[in-house]
Parts: C-alpha cells; structure tokens; sequence
C-alpha cells in the first residue's frame, strides 16, 4: 500500500491483484490505489493494470467495458501475469452471449498456449455434450483440481451408463464410474453431485446412504427447496 501510494506501479499492480483475489474489493477504500490503476490501464496500456480493472468492471456487472479491457490487454504479447486469465473471462462473456465459436477460439488459445485449468474447463463448454474432445477438456480440468469438471464428468458417464443399460432391457445400471466422480466433487462441497448420488442410492436400493446425501445437500446455499422436494422421493 506504500508503495502503490508512492505512484510505484509494480507496488499498485501487487496490491490490487491480492485484493481482488481476497475478494473483498472496496472502491472508497483503495480509491488512490484504484486511480492509479486506471491511469496504468487506460494511459500507459499496461496488459496486467486493463486485466485487473476489467476483473473490477465485470464485478459491478460492466460486461461490455471489461470485453473492451481484456481484448485490449490481450491483443499483443501474452507474457504477463493474468493473460489467461483475461482470456478465459473474455471466453466466459461470448459464451455467455452465445458466441460458441468466438469462445472457442479465446478459450482454446488460454488452454493450448497458456495451459489454464480453468480454461480447458470453459472450452469444454463448446464442445458436443459428451463428446470425446469435452471429456478431454473436463479430465484436463479435473487434474488441477477444478470441481465442475469433477461433477461434469460424473454427469457424462451417468448418461452413458442409463443409454448402455436401455430403457426397457433387464440390464443393470452401472453407476460406478458416475459415482465416483461425483463423490470427489461432493466431497469438496458441490450440492448437485451430493443430489445425484442421492438419487444413485436410492436407485441401487441405498436409502439409508441416499438421505445422508440428500441431507447434505440441502445445506448447501440454493439446493435447500430442491432437497425439499427430493424428500418426498425417500420417504
């Protein structure tokens, strides 16, 4: 803070990045840091100053002047810290426009050139449901850690475990591989997974097993109504 109050752009650039990674930005009380940044960003063309503000501007729902920052900070040399970043959050608003192709694009350069997690979790978004090159993209994701892809990969192989089974035929389901996914992203707090393998046990005759996790999810933020319903299914 010093530093950054000093004019020193490296001390600015520092400190706003461990702020926003904190997640506790406070416009009034970085304003000069802010300032400074904006200065960075806007009249010397700093990549690292226009991604960090960009991040700032999508914060307060300002999607179109932080494309405007990130394509700007991303058009030259990608060597500079939170290049990918600016990438995957520009990939993250075209797909959010439906601009598949145009993410595809951003995205695949962010996990090709860069080799961002995050963006091969993103760039899985583009591809075929269930398609050989979306589970690619979800295995890379899931190796660094990334828990929707872990949830993601679940969902693939449940579909491909209820289509191999048939409707209609005396062949068992088998979960296994489904569950086992969504058991590694249940474990890190992920509720959709925690309602699938409730609804796994319940379908393999685990109710017991199935309440615990139909339990856990509905202390997880937004699936509370929907655990509600699902109780209905267990009793």
């Amino acid at each position: 803070m010093s530093a950054s109050a000093l004019g020193d752009a490296s001390g600015t650039l520092k400190l706003m990045s461990i702020i926003l990674a904190s997640g506790e930005f406070n416009a009034t009380t970085y304003y000069n840091s802010l300032k400074h940044l904006g200065i960075l960003a806007k009249k010397d063309e700093n990549p690292q100053a226009m991604m960090l503000l960009g991040k700032i501007l999508l914060g307060q729902q300002k999607e179109r002047d932080a494309l405007v920052l990130f394509r700007k900070a991303t058009r030259g040399s990608l060597d500079f810290e939170g290049a990918a970043d600016a990438l995957v959050n520009i990939g993250r608003i075209l797909l959010k426009d439906g601009d598949k192709k145009g993410a595809e694009v951003i995205l695949r350069k962010a996990a090709l050139e860069l080799d961002d997690p995050s963006a091969y979790f993103y760039l899985s978004k583009t591809q075929a449901h269930a398609s050989p090159e979306q589970k690619v993209y979800l295995l890379k994701a899931a190796a660094s850690g990334i828990v929707e892809a872990h949830h993601n990969l679940g969902a693939i192989e449940l579909a491909w475990a209820q289509e191999k089974a048939g409707v209609g035929k005396e062949v068992p389901v088998d979960y296994r591989m489904a569950k086992e996914w969504f058991e590694v992203a249940a474990a890190e707090g992920f509720g959709l997974s925690m309602l699938n393998l409730a609804l796994i046990c319940k379908a393999t005759g685990n109710i017991d097993e199935g309440r615990k996790w139909l339990e856990r999810a509905k202390k997880v933020s937004g699936l509370d109504e929907i655990g509600v319903d699902m109780q209905k299914e267990f009793t």
